[in-house]
Formats: C-alpha cells, sequence, structure tokens
C-alpha cells in the first residue's frame, strides 16, 4: 500500500489542488454552483428515468417491467420538473439536505451518549448538535436558504476533502510514513 501511494502522491495533490479549488469557488459562488448541482441532478434524473423506461419497454415480457417503468417516469418527470422549476429543485435539495443533517446529528448524538467511554464522544457529541442546529437553519430559513446552502456546504466538504488530500500527497511525496 505504501509503494502504491508513493507512486500515485502526485495524483493525491492533483485532486487536492482541483478539489481545493472548486471548494473555494463555490463558497464564493454557491448559488451557481447550487444551480449547477441541481441542474445537474435534474439531467441525470431525467435521463435515467429514460433509459428505465425504454428497458421496462424492451423487456415488457419480463417479471417487474411494470414496476420498472413506474419508476422510469417518475425519475423523469422529477427531472424534468428540476430543469423546467430550478428554484423549487433548489427547495427540494435544500430540504433534503436538512434532513439529512438532522438524522445525522440525532445518530451522532445517539452514538456519543452511548460511547461515553470513547475520547473523542464529546466531539461526536457536539457534532451532532452542530448538525441539528445546521438543519434547523436550513429548514426554517427556506426558501432564502434554498439558493445558497447547497453550493456553499459542497464548497466546504471540497474545501476539507482537497486540504487533507494536498497534505497526505505532499507528505508521501516528501517520504513521510502515513
Amino acid at each position: 500500500m505504501q509503494i502504491y501511494m508513493k507512486e500515485n502522491s502526485r495524483l493525491l495533490k492533483t485532486e487536492g489542488i482541483v478539489l481545493l479549488t472548486l471548494g473555494v469557488l463555490a463558497i464564493i459562488l454557491p448559488t451557481f454552483f447550487t444551480l449547477a448541482i441541481e441542474l445537474l441532478i435534474g439531467i441525470l434524473l431525467l435521463l435515467g428515468g429514460a433509459v428505465s423506461i425504454y428497458r421496462s419497454y424492451t423487456l415488457k415480457d419480463m417479471p417487474g417491467s411494470f414496476v420498472s417503468l413506474g419508476t422510469g417516469i417518475l425519475s423523469a418527470i422529477v427531472g424534468v420538473l428540476f430543469l423546467g422549476f430550478p428554484l423549487h429543485g433548489m427547495i427540494a435539495l435544500t430540504i433534503f439536505l436538512g434532513i439529512l443533517f438532522l438524522i445525522k446529528g440525532i445518530a451522532e448524538i445517539t452514538i456519543a451518549l452511548q460511547h461515553r467511554h470513547w475520547i473523542a464522544w464529546g466531539w461526536i457529541l457536539i457534532s451532532g448538535f452542530v448538525s441539528i442546529l445546521i438543519a434547523l437553519f436550513l429548514l426554517v430559513s427556506l426558501p432564502e436558504t434554498a439558493t445558497w446552502a447547497v453550493g456553499l456546504l459542497v464548497g466546504i466538504n471540497m474545501l476539507f476533502s482537497g486540504a487533507w488530500l494536498l497534505m497526505l500527497g505532499s507528505a508521501i511525496g516528501k517520504g513521510i510514513e502515513v
């Protein structure tokens, strides 16, 4: 593993720089990135739905093809709605993100309380409360948060991912054992 990582330290650094750059851009232009993500999801849902519809029609005698046809139609409709009504799509994504943070926060608090013997249980507990606060902020502040929240949070995630990849690649490139 160490040899493989050393041979690919340049790739790790490159990926880190790309993610750092995208993360900074997403933080600076969160509305643009939120819209871009929403439109990409709309395109993917539309294309995936179309492929499912085609497959269901082509294999109409196969068991389950009717269910596959229904999910394909639903995916295509949601994709068209995302593309035709991007603000509503951004609101839907923000609601989904808020629910995700809420569930994540509850799970982290539960884990922290069940494992108070862990050295980092307090950090897990704090992370859980922060996740719940973010969820409440996203959901209570709708629809205002919908235009920028997804892009900003994805940007922050890319920034941190890029930072650790760049640090790891640099450390490996310098011969530091990880």
